[in-house]
């Protein structure tokens, strides 16, 4: 579910529960097991799932690093830093500083930050042990230590996300189109009816809210570099869960089949 961080990850599963952040009151988030729903005073921002506890970039504490304990609800303030698209990886939590704007990682364990690039960044996506970022100016790649910097296309990339050594993005530069890159050859492909609000995948297709159709949901195959409109609502932070799109609309948040129909009211 690490494609969801790219876009909030304000909705995610753990143990049956599902997780999902009210960004339409900014209440808090809700827990809803088996048809009961209750409510957790943080804003869950980017929440990855571990070891019994959810890692989040908490909105209500100035977007401060937390976790919280999934079997006894406890909240403990890791680092008091504004963090931005974090990935908990391997006992570290990436992310940028929204203040310097700087990519960093910590380590839970030794409760130890360090600077992993130096740049202005935009976002920031990890595909196995590479970091792919895009900064104003480029997209790179580098180590999870922020060794062996690499420059892949000079562009700058919103929503970049990564699979099959591809890379996908929405071209700041060209009225933010949806952008496919072969790492290995350089070739790239546009989707011209494409520009994304945000953008996921289920590791067969891309899934984007389309801002050129109104925020339409739009299922995209890359190995055929085909489009087709999948659901009319107007939507954004799309979120995969068990075969299952989840997505936010101006009246809350629903849910619908990947192949498309008519969508399902969660609250």
């Amino acid at each position: 579910m690490r494609y969801n961080l790219s876009n909030g990850g304000l909705v995610t599963k753990y143990n049956n529960r599902l997780y999902i952040t009210d960004v339409e009151n900014f209440t808090g988030t809700y827990i809803m097991d088996n048809g009961h729903k209750s409510q957790t005073d943080g804003l869950f921002w980017f929440m990855n799932c571990n070891d019994s506890y959810i890692y989040y970039s908490d909105q209500k504490r100035e977007n401060s690093l937390l976790r919280f304990n999934v079997d006894t609800e406890n909240i403990e303030v890791l680092l008091k830093s504004p963090c931005y698209g974090l990935i908990f990886l391997d006992g570290y939590c990436y992310y940028v500083n929204e203040i310097d704007k700087k990519l960093y990682r910590f380590s839970v364990n030794e409760k130890k930050e360090e600077i992993i690039m130096d740049s202005n960044i935009l976002c920031f996506y990890i595909e196995e042990d590479i970091i792919f970022y895009s900064t104003d100016r480029s997209i790179y790649c580098c180590t999870l230590k922020g060794e062996m910097k690499e420059e892949i296309l000079a562009i700058p990339g919103i929503g970049l996300i990564a699979l099959d050594e591809k890379i996908f993005f929405a071209d700041k530069e060209n009225d933010y189109i949806l952008t496919m890159v072969d790492i290995n050859s350089g070739e790239r492909k546009i989707f011209e009816e494409v520009s994304p609000v945000s953008i996921n995948t289920d590791g067969n297709y891309i899934y984007c809210s389309n801002r050129r159709h109104s925020n339409s949901i739009y299922r995209i195959d890359f190995k055929k570099e085909t489009s087709i409109r999948i659901c009319g609502e107007s939507s954004e932070y799309l979120h995969i869960i068990d075969g299952e799109l989840y997505f936010y609309s101006n009246l809350g948040w629903y849910k619908m089949n990947l192949v498309g129909g008519q969508p399902q009211k969660i609250f």
